[in-house]
């Protein structure tokens, strides 16, 4: 692997309290339009109530996809650096899923 091929992974975005659905719909319809099916692969919104301000994305952190995301309405952040968040490790993802 090159250094600077970049690595699919789950990544955590904050967002607005109780928008899940409607951040995801909006989510899968940009996706759709800007033709980013292949750098934003799975939204996945938790059903715990402790976790309504939280949606899980599988994607290439690549800047294209980044940037998609941070200007959508009801998204704040990802969680560490928005220019270069950290993935959620194996068993991290294993307990979400």
């Amino acid at each position: 692997m090159k250094k600077n091929d970049v690595m699919k992974g789950w990544f955590v975005v904050r967002i607005h309290f109780n928008y899940g659905k409607k951040v995801k719909c909006a989510l899968e319809k940009m996706i759709v339009r800007r033709n980013l099916s292949d750098k934003i692969f799975r939204i996945v919104i938790p059903s715990q109530k402790e976790m309504n301000s939280y949606m899980f994305v599988n994607m290439l952190p690549v800047p294209e996809a980044l940037a998609a995301i941070l200007h959508m309405e009801n998204v704040y952040h990802f969680l560490g650096s928005d220019s270069d968040p950290q993935p959620l490790t194996a068993d991290e993802v294993r307990r979400m899923l």
